[in-house]
């Protein structure tokens, strides 16, 4: 093999590279412009981890026995809150109530928040991407917005 067809060759897999790449990126916008109400919030995420990762193929729904099932959640909860956290209320400072931060938060605060976000940022511990959250329907940016409002009441 001469250097001239090592060059060629490495032109070649940057051109397939980009365009796997552009091709990747426009199925993900026609994707999330195409979704609304209507679709099962299961297919949306699934769509999304095949995408997010072109070597993971996402299963097929099966259901799991309560014990499975709550082992999983134990196990999920650990990881958010670990056996050896404190929660023990008495070592929190007492808030005064305050009628400006004790509402719950608009639909606007909350698009206010996802919107100057980049969309190359790093996702968190959830692994959900700002994109994913910014694409997604009204339908679910409330549902999530109910779930934030719900947690910050618990709190």
């Amino acid at each position: 093999m001469s250097l001239e067809d090592l060059i060629k060759y490495k032109e070649c897999c940057a051109k397939a590279k980009k365009l796997f790449k552009d091709k990747k990126v426009e199925y993900f916008r026609n994707f999330a412009s195409s979704i609304d109400f209507r679709i099962n919030h299961s297919y949306v995420w699934n769509k999304c981890k095949i995408l997010k990762n072109k070597w993971i193929k996402t299963k097929n729904y099966t259901p799991i026995n309560k014990k499975e099932f709550e082992n999983k959640c134990t196990n999920c909860i650990n990881k958010l809150s670990p056996p050896w956290a404190s929660t023990d209320c008495q070592n929190f400072p007492p808030g005064q109530p305050n009628d400006t931060l004790d509402k719950p938060f608009s639909y606007a605060e909350f698009n206010r928040v996802l919107n100057p976000r980049k969309n190359n940022s790093s996702p968190g511990l959830d692994g959900i991407d700002y994109e994913i959250l910014q694409k997604l329907p009204p339908k679910f940016q409330l549902l999530l917005l109910d779930i934030f409002n719900e947690m910050y009441k618990k709190r």
